[in-house]
């Protein structure tokens, strides 16, 4: 979560960088093109434009978030915001609008964005790539499923993330994945960026004979999230208190996860228990870097596996540094991380 605390600071190669604002949220808007394939990942085309939708509800989004990395294609609305005094009401009115308008007018949405996308090859091929491996008879049906079928989603882009807006989906009711990007600038101007990324766990590695790449895998077949742990916190919560915290995962992800699998991280390195998940719910307490996280609670006591999973320095799967999704037929069977997430 990102909270201004005593002007933060980072250290690259003995330089010092300072939490700064941006000037305006068209400044928020262009950095968050430029890191756009970053914080989407593959699988994911961000179009930016501002163009009137709706009929009696008129409004204008910031862009949308075509996100084709199942086979059944997403479309999000896209909100970018810097933090105000009222910006939790000012979004969710927004939201709202944007809500009504895609309700109302799905042939206008499916003009506007069919022009962008005809507007750009590069997105255009990728769309008929897309529309050529799931089936689709032509790019207009793919439009019209984007635009007709989709259950109405938005992301909220924000340069800092108030305690309230965390909660805004209950609010709106409605899935709202909120994402935080961060200025940090140096005295002589040089600027680095810290930010949230979208649902990153849902890709698997595999390569190519030239280069390594990310393959795209049916997100809908991930039932199990696996977290990683250091042993003091694992042992404490995990095991002993049969539930684990404080994660950051979409609501939507939440409604199909049904395991969570634990990771002890070096020096053991292995996946070595699992547990059936009662529920999810959102983390309350006081501590601030938790805001807008979920405690996992267990069914019964996480149970070891008859075969713990393997980091293998030398295989194809980098190591876990924060939750990855999984399926739990190929948890079950597999013996290291490459059994688990490399694909062909």
């Amino acid at each position: 979560m990102c909270y201004k605390t005593n002007m933060p600071q980072i250290k690259v190669n003995d330089k010092t960088y300072y939490l700064t604002n941006f000037e305006n949220e068209e400044e928020l808007e262009d950095n968050l093109e430029k890191l756009s394939n970053d914080i989407f990942g593959p699988g994911k085309i961000f179009l930016r434009f501002k163009k009137r939708i709706g009929i009696s509800t008129k409004t204008i989004p910031d862009g949308y978030l075509l996100d084709l990395s199942s086979k059944k294609p997403e479309l999000y609305f896209v909100e970018s915001e810097l933090d105000t005094h009222d910006v939790v009401r000012h979004i969710s009115v927004q939201l709202m609008n944007f809500y009504f308008s895609y309700n109302e007018d799905h042939t206008g949405l499916r003009n506007i964005l069919s022009e962008q996308i005809n507007n750009d090859q590069f997105k255009k091929k990728k769309c008929d790539e897309y529309v050529s491996s799931n089936d689709y008879s032509s790019f207009d049906k793919f439009i019209d499923e984007l635009t007709r079928n989709s259950t109405f989603k938005t992301i909220v882009v924000i340069n800092e993330e108030p305690e309230k807006l965390s909660k805004l989906d209950r609010i709106v009711k409605f899935d709202v994945e909120v994402l935080c990007i961060r200025k940090y600038e140096s005295s002589d101007g040089d600027q680095i960026f810290e930010y949230d990324t979208f649902q990153d766990n849902i890709l698997t590695e595999t390569s190519s004979e030239n280069s390594k790449s990310m393959k795209l895998v049916d997100k809908s077949t991930f039932d199990t999230i696996v977290v990683p742990a250091r042993k003091e916190g694992f042992d404490k919560v995990f095991i002993g208190e049969d539930r684990w915290y404080a994660i950051k995962f979409s609501e939507a992800m939440q409604k199909q996860i049904k395991y969570i699998a634990g990771y002890q991280v070096k020096p053991i390195s292995k996946i070595t228990h699992i547990a059936e998940i009662k529920d999810i719910l959102p983390y309350e307490g006081n501590i601030e870097s938790y805001e807008g996280k979920f405690v996992i609670n267990f069914k019964a006591s996480a149970k070891k596996l008859n075969n713990p999973i393997e980091y293998n320095p030398s295989g194809k799967i980098k190591p876990l540094y924060g939750p990855r999704f999984a399926k739990y037929s190929k948890l079950i069977d597999s013996k290291n991380f490459d059994d688990l997430w490399y694909e062909e």
